[in-house]
């Protein structure tokens, strides 16, 4: 969207923030929740189309996310889910890493925070690495003396 207002020559201001609980206008849009000066009241911050909202506002938004996983109304997310409790329940950490790093795409395509399933995708990762005996990896060379054909002997 972005190039596209440049190469037409749109603006490229987004509307100006206001605070949801006074309306006074803030200086820069918060990419994290804040208290507003102007008020006292905190101000949370979320990503694409949703601003900033109250705490009410964001608690509602919160439970309604939080909802939809739950009940696994994305038909994706409840295969991915049900995959997860398979993979957790038998220990197979590759499979584990591969499921929370798919939901930590979907978490953030849907422009959730993704940072937990990443995390957790991590951590699988480590722990097949650690069970495979490569936590701690050596290198080691050889060097061929007496052995070697003709063309690798000095």
């Amino acid at each position: 969207m972005y190039l596209m207002r440049r190469i037409l020559g749109g603006s490229n201001r987004e509307k100006p923030s206001v605070c949801p609980y006074c309306s006074v206008q803030l200086d820069a849009r918060p990419t994290r929740s804040k208290v507003c000066a102007s008020c006292s009241a905190t101000i949370y911050a979320r990503r694409g189309n949703r601003g900033l909202l109250t705490e009410e506002q964001s608690l509602k938004l919160d439970e309604s996310s939080e909802g939809d996983l739950k009940l696994g109304s994305d038909p994706r997310w409840q295969k991915l889910n049900a995959n997860l409790k398979k993979a957790t329940s038998s220990s197979y950490l590759e499979l584990m890493k591969m499921l929370y790093f798919q939901m930590s795409i979907q978490q953030h395509e849907a422009g959730r925070d993704n940072y937990q399933f990443a995390l957790e995708s991590r951590k699988s990762y480590l722990l097949l690495l650690q069970e495979l005996g490569l936590d701690r990896t050596r290198a080691e060379t050889k060097t061929v003396k007496g052995d070697a054909c003709g063309e690798c002997r000095p």
